[in-house]
């Protein structure tokens, strides 16, 4: 693999355990009051997470990179 001005190589080998990788994931709504003279609006805010991928391999490098002159 050639990484800017380094080459690198390695091999890709399978985790034993998958990792997950995690999104902080927030929405926000806006209400209104019911009396139309206002325009006072609240937020509400749900917090959660969502999955934005999973982790099954790896890439083990056997050397330091070499710098590629150009």
């Amino acid at each position: 693999m050639i990484l800017g001005s380094h080459e690198l190589k390695g091999t890709l080998e399978p985790l034993e355990q998958p990792f997950v990788v995690l999104r902080a994931a927030t929405t926000t709504k806006r209400k209104r009051d019911d009396d139309p003279t206002t325009e006072k609006r609240t937020k509400t805010e749900k917090e959660g997470y969502e999955v934005a991928g999973i982790i099954r391999q790896k890439l083990l490098f056997n050397t330091y990179p070499k710098i590629i002159m150009r």
